[in-house]
C-alpha cells in the first residue's frame, strides 16, 4: 500500500510493488483489508479499495502534513465490521469500544425532533 502515514510511520509493506501489480491484475479483488495502522483510512488501490482500521487501544495521531511527528493519541477505541454483500460488494461501519449515552430518537409522534 502506498500511503504517506505508512512511510511516515516506518511500516511500509513487504513488497508494494508486487501487491499493487497482483491487485491491478486481478478485477475481482474490490478491497485490500490492512490492519494493525491505528487510523481509519481508506483510499483507492490499484483499482480496489484499500481500508485500515482503527485500533481498539490508541490511534495514531491524523496529522497529515509531510513533517509530521510520529505520536499516538488516546481517541476513543473502535474497530470496523465488514459485512459481504450478497452482490459481491463490500459494506463496512466503524463501530466505538466505548458505552455512550443515548440512543436518542429523532422522531417523536411522528415529527422530528429539534
Amino acid at each position: 500500500m502506498r500511503s504517506h502515514l505508512l512511510v511516515k510511520q516506518k511500516q511500509p509493506t513487504q513488497d508494494g510493488n508486487r501487491l499493487h501489480d497482483l491487485v491491478k491484475d486481478n478485477a475481482q479483488v474490490k478491497r485490500v483489508i490492512c490492519g494493525h495502522l491505528h487510523r481509519a483510512i481508506d483510499m483507492g488501490f490499484a483499482g480496489a479499495i484499500a481500508s485500515t482500521t482503527p485500533s481498539v487501544a490508541h490511534q495514531v495521531v491524523l496529522d497529515i502534513s509531510p513533517d509530521a511527528a510520529s505520536c499516538w493519541n488516546l481517541e476513543p477505541p473502535a474497530y470496523k465490521i465488514y459485512v459481504h454483500q450478497t452482490n459481491a460488494e463490500v459494506l463496512s461501519y466503524i463501530a466505538y469500544v466505548n458505552d455512550y449515552e443515548g440512543p436518542y430518537p429523532f422522531h417523536e409522534g411522528g415529527k422530528l425532533i429539534d
